[in-house]
């Protein structure tokens, strides 16, 4: 569970309403069964009535995968390979078998995120999507979402859709209390401020904008598998130049492959550097070269890879020793937007949204650090859903 800090203004990191209408007191993760896997248009991404997001951050296993074309994504194409049965497509129609008949629960259930127009697209233009079996639910009584009009009385909110689903095939939907208090509050929130009834279903769809994914939300949406978190640390040169590199330690949070190298100083070092850097003269001295350094950094990155980082020390750095510096994506002016204040340092921009920083694996002051980056990287994951 991601903890969410005490702030007098901006958006809740976690779940991306304003503080003062937060709705993680509700959002406690609850355990099931059967995984919940979430495939979302991309145009709900930024959506405020946004209620995939509810279901993730309330539900232990599930996760949300964001993106149009998932052929060839590797958690579907995973999911496709499991023995028949044992993944299922929850959305209705020919040949869909009502979840009261099923004798055998999949393990895994797949969910289609968007307007009934995007997840039909979604469905149409993905083979593996088209190739799962189907289950539907029968609903026995309409849907709470007040906000539009559904277009046909089996038709439900995702979130509603996935308790009522879950709840079909396990049982006891007394525990998804908590998750439908959060999703009537989000609701009626939405009905007080629109200070109106609810506009028709295609009246509303027409109006509603997204806000377009910023470099950042573009990324962990559809480039996960191609981000590696990285920091640098330098030695401060006389001449008053960019810094030389004496440490570079990276991550690639998708598979957990990890970069760690220390570089010998080509200069003298000032006095203070190694207490500053939190490391010890001798280990600096026993560094590889600069040049082993700078392969060693290409081997490990690949073609369509995007670095993330807090700040812009690491590239400039990284530029002015001739290393590999792929496109840069600076985590601090996002977790700024996201607080709605200056973020400060990276250690407590963590604490600040409630990050849980695991233990650094790193030496000196670049491993809290990439620790920290860490973090808030799985926090944004968690908060906005688990991408590719």
């Amino acid at each position: 569970m991601i903890a969410v800090a005490a702030e007098p203004a901006g958006r809740c990191v976690r779940c991306r309403r304003p503080r003062t209408l937060c709705l993680c007191p509700h959002l406690v993760p609850r355990s099931t069964r059967t995984r919940v896997v979430i495939l979302q248009h991309p145009r709900e991404h930024g959506v405020r009535m946004n209620t995939a997001r509810l279901a993730a951050l309330a539900l232990t296993d599930a996760e949300l995968h964001v993106g149009v074309r998932f052929d060839d994504h590797p958690r579907l194409v995973e999911l496709a390979a499991e023995p028949r049965g044992q993944v299922a497509l929850l959305y209705p129609g020919p040949g869909a078998t009502p979840l009261d008949q099923v004798r055998e629960p999949p393990a895994t259930l797949v969910v289609v995120d968007g307007t009934w127009h995007t997840a039909r697209k979604l469905v149409a233009r993905n083979a593996l999507l088209r190739a799962l079996p189907r289950v539907a639910l029968q609903p026995a009584t309409p849907s709470a979402y007040r906000i539009r009009r559904e277009p046909a009385p089996h038709c439900l909110s995702t979130v509603e859709a996935i308790m009522d689903a879950l709840t079909a095939l396990e049982g006891d939907g007394d525990r998804f209390a908590a998750l439908r208090t959060a999703f009537g509050n989000l609701v009626e929130t939405q009905l007080l401020h629109a200070g109106k009834e609810p506009a028709p279903y295609r009246r509303l769809r027409k109006r509603r904008r997204a806000r377009a994914l910023n470099e950042l939300e573009q990324a962990l949406a559809t480039r996960f598998h191609d981000m590696v978190l990285a920091q640098a640390e330098g030695s401060p040169q006389e001449d008053g130049g960019p810094h030389e590199l004496v440490q570079l330690v990276a991550v690639r949070p998708a598979t957990g492959e990890r970069f760690a190298c220390l570089i010998r100083p080509r200069g003298p070092l000032a006095p203070r550097t190694p207490d500053r850097l939190g490391l010890a003269s001798e280990m600096l001295a026993d560094g590889t070269t600069i040049d082993d350094a700078r392969r060693a950094w290409a081997a490990y990155l690949r073609p369509d890879d995007r670095l993330v980082g807090w700040g812009l020390f690491t590239p400039t750095v990284l530029r002015a020793e001739g290393a590999l510096c792929p496109p840069w994506i600076d985590l601090r002016a996002e977790i700024g937007r996201r607080l709605g204040r200056k973020p400060g340092g990276i250690t407590g921009a963590a604490e600040a949204i409630g990050a849980t920083t695991a233990p650094p694996w790193a030496p000196g002051r670049a491993g809290p650090r990439l620790a920290a980056l860490g973090a808030i990287v799985a926090a944004l994951v968690r908060a906005d859903g688990n991408r590719d």
